[in-house]
C-alpha cells in the first residue's frame, strides 16, 4: 500500500534560454527563427492538429506586440513582436508559451526608458524568456513540450528547427503552481463543513501572532461550491514547521456543479494545494527548487487530508481509501512511490495554546472585565461608545479593560471585539455555563501554566488532566476499572461552543500511550462527564470515542 500520489492541475512560471559555448548560434537565434515561422510561411497565425508525445494535440502559433525597442542593428522598423504558441491537449490539458527576446540595454519602445528584467542577472548577453502557463501538464512536461510543438511547427511548414535550440531552460522562476486529489463528496464534509479542518485551522490560526491568511467560500450555486484557507509563510509553519513557504488550501467544484451526475468525476470536488508568489510577498521560485516544492505540497495536501481521518492510502487491501478517490482525465488513483511525512494534528496543540491564554486571562478578570466580556458575548462586538452605554461603564474603564484583556478582546477603530471567532465561541460557552465554568477555566488555566512554566511534568496525560480540569482516581484492585472525573463541560455534536467529546476523548487515548502505557487499560477506564443538556455521562472511554 502507498500514499495516494497527486496530480498538477496548474503551473505558471518563466523559463531562460541561452547558449551554451559550444553552440554555434546567437542568444537570439531561436527568436528570429520562430518569428520567420510566424509571418513569413504562415502569415501571422497557424493552427493544425497533429500527434505530441504520443497524444493528439491542437498547437497554434501567433504574434502579440511587445513593449520592447528593437536594437540599431536589428531589421526592424517598429516594435519588436513576442511570439505566443498555444498547445491544446486531451481533456482539460493545455500550454500558453509567450516567447520574448532578452538582450543588454533594453529599451522601452514609447519612452526609450531602460528596462530592467530578471534576465539581466543571468550570464548572457541575449537570449529568450518564455513564459509558461499550464493546465493539467507535470512541471518537469512543460520544457519538452516547447521545442517539440515548435518541431511540428517546422514540419508542418516544410523547414527545420534547430534541435539545440531550448534544448535545456538554463534556469527559471514558478510563480504558481498546484497539486490535487479529487475526492467523493461525502468524505469531503470532513474537509469543510462547520467545525472540519479547513474551519480549525482558520479559526485557531487567527489568533497566531505574526500570521496572516483568509478563509473564504462559495455556497451560492451549491452547498461546498469552493472553499478555500489561504496561508502565509508563518502561518504554514505553525502547521508543518519544516515548511515555510505561503500556500493555500482549497476545496472546489467546477463553475456549473450541478451539470453533473454521481457517477461523473467533475461531480466531486478536488482537494488542492496551491503555491502563489502573492502569498510570499510577491517572492516567487527558482525554477531549480521545483521539485522540493511539489514534494512539500504534497505533504500539506496528504496531512490536511490525514488531520481530517481520510484515508490516504491506495492500493491492496488499504482500508477505505479505495472508496475515497475519484479518478478523473488527469488524475489517476494510484500510489506514491516514496511517503510524504506525516504529522500530528496540529489543531489540538494550537486549541491549547489558546485554551492557556484565554483561560489566563479569565482568571485575573475583575469584576467589571466580566461584565464587559459577557456584553461582548451577546453579539460578538459593538462600538466603544455602544458598549460603555449597554455596559453601564465609563469610556475610560472600557479601554482600562482593553489593557488588562489583550489578547482576549481589540479595538479595531473604535470597534470593540473578541480578536478571534475561536475566543468568541470559547467565551460564549464559559458565559452559558456561568460562575461555575469561569471558576474550572481558571482553576485549568492555573495548572497548565503550572505545568508549562515549571516543566515539572513532561507526561502527555498530566497535561491532558489538566487542560480538561479531569480528576484520575488509579484502580483499586485488580476488579477496578479506575475512573478519570472530567470538570470541564462537553458537547456531544461539533458544532456546540464546548469541546466535543469524542475528540476529547482520542485525545485521551493518545495522550495516555504517548507516555507509554497500554491502550486497553485506558478503553476500559471508566469517564464521568457532564454534559451541555444538564446529563451526567459515566461511561468506559471505548464507548464515548
Amino acid at each position: 500500500m502507498a500514499q495516494i500520489k497527486p496530480s498538477t492541475h496548474e503551473a505558471k512560471g518563466h523559463l531562460y534560454y541561452y547558449p551554451e559555448p559550444s553552440d554555434r548560434f546567437k542568444g537570439l537565434d531561436p527568436y528570429w527563427t520562430i518569428g520567420h515561422l510566424a509571418l513569413q510561411e504562415f502569415d501571422g497565425h497557424h493552427e493544425f492538429q497533429t500527434e505530441l508525445e504520443g497524444e493528439r494535440v491542437t498547437i497554434e502559433l501567433t504574434y502579440s506586440k511587445s513593449g520592447f525597442a528593437p536594437r540599431p542593428e536589428d531589421d526592424v522598423e517598429t516594435r519588436l513582436y513576442e511570439w505566443e504558441l498555444h498547445i491544446d491537449g486531451y481533456g482539460e490539458r493545455k500550454c500558453h508559451f509567450n516567447i520574448s527576446p532578452r538582450y543588454e540595454n533594453m529599451r522601452h519602445y514609447d519612452t526609450g526608458d531602460a528596462i530592467s528584467l530578471p534576465f539581466d542577472h543571468l550570464d548572457a548577453d541575449e537570449g529568450v524568456t518564455v513564459q509558461f502557463q499550464g493546465s493539467n501538464y507535470e512541471i518537469d512536461d512543460i520544457p519538452r513540450l516547447l521545442p517539440a510543438a515548435l518541431q511540428e511547427l517546422a514540419r508542418e511548414a516544410g523547414t527545420t528547427f534547430n534541435d539545440r535550440y531550448f534544448r535545456l531552460p538554463k534556469g527559471g522562476r514558478i510563480e504558481e503552481i498546484e497539486r490535487y486529489v479529487r475526492i467523493l463528496r461525502d468524505w469531503n464534509k470532513k474537509l469543510v463543513q462547520k467545525g472540519a479542518t479547513f474551519d480549525r485551522l482558520a479559526m485557531l490560526l487567527s489568533t497566531e501572532k505574526g500570521t496572516k491568511g483568509a478563509y473564504k467560500w462559495d455556497n451560492e450555486r451549491e452547498l461546498y461550491h469552493m472553499h478555500q484557507v489561504r496561508l502565509c509563510p508563518i502561518s504554514v509553519g505553525k502547521l508543518i514547521p519544516s515548511h515555510n513557504r505561503g500556500r493555500q488550501i482549497k476545496s472546489y467544484l467546477p463553475e456549473f456543479p450541478g451539470n453533473f451526475e454521481p457517477s461523473d468525476p467533475l461531480y466531486h470536488p478536488k482537494i488542492g494545494v496551491l503555491f502563489r508568489k502573492s502569498l510570499n510577498r510577491q517572492n516567487s521560485l527558482p525554477w531549480d527548487e521545483r521539485h522540493d516544492l511539489l514534494e512539500s505540497l504534497d505533504e500539506t495536501l496528504l496531512n490536511a487530508l490525514h488531520w481530517s481521518d481520510i484515508p490516504i492510502k491506495v492500493g491492496g487491501e488499504a482500508e477505505g481509501s479505495n472508496s475515497v478517490f475519484v479518478a478523473d482525465d488527469h488524475f489517476s488513483v494510484e500510489g506514491r512511490e516514496n511517503s510524504v511525512p506525516l504529522h500530528d494534528d496540529p489543531t489540538p496543540r494550537l486549541e491549547a495554546e489558546q485554551d492557556h491564554l484565554l483561560m489566563t486571562v479569565l482568571r485575573d478578570m475583575t469584576t467589571s472585565d466580566t461584565d464587559i466580556v459577557q456584553e461582548l458575548a451577546t453579539d460578538g462586538g459593538q462600538d466603544a461608545d455602544e458598549l460603555s452605554e449597554s455596559s453601564g461603564y465609563s469610556l475610560s474603564t472600557i479601554y482600562r479593560a482593553l489593557q488588562r484583556l489583550d489578547g482576549l478582546i481589540e479595538s479595531r477603530d473604535g470597534h470593540v471585539r473578541f480578536v478571534s471567532q475561536k475566543i468568541a465561541e470559547e467565551i460564549r460557552g464559559v458565559v452559558e455555563s456561568a460562575e461555575k465554568a469561569v471558576e474550572s477555566a481558571a482553576d485549568r488555566a492555573a495548572r497548565l501554566f503550572d505545568i508549562d512554566l515549571n516543566q515539572q511534568s513532561n507526561s502527555a496525560f498530566d497535561r491532558w488532566l489538566a487542560e480538561y480540569g479531569a480528576e484520575f482516581i488509579p484502580p483499586a484492585d485488580d476488579d477496578d476499572r479506575g475512573k478519570i472525573r472530567i470538570d470541564t463541560v462537553m458537547a456531544d455534536i461539533k458544532s456546540s461552543s464546548h469541546p466535543y467529546l469524542p475528540e476529547v476523548m482520542d485525545y485521551l487515548v493518545h495522550a495516555w500511550i504517548t507516555d507509554g502505557r497500554r491502550v486497553v487499560d485506558i478503553e476500559e477506564m471508566l469517564v464521568e462527564v457532564e454534559m451541555r443538556n444538564g446529563e451526567t455521562w459515566n461511561s468506559p472511554v471505548r464507548t464515548l470515542r
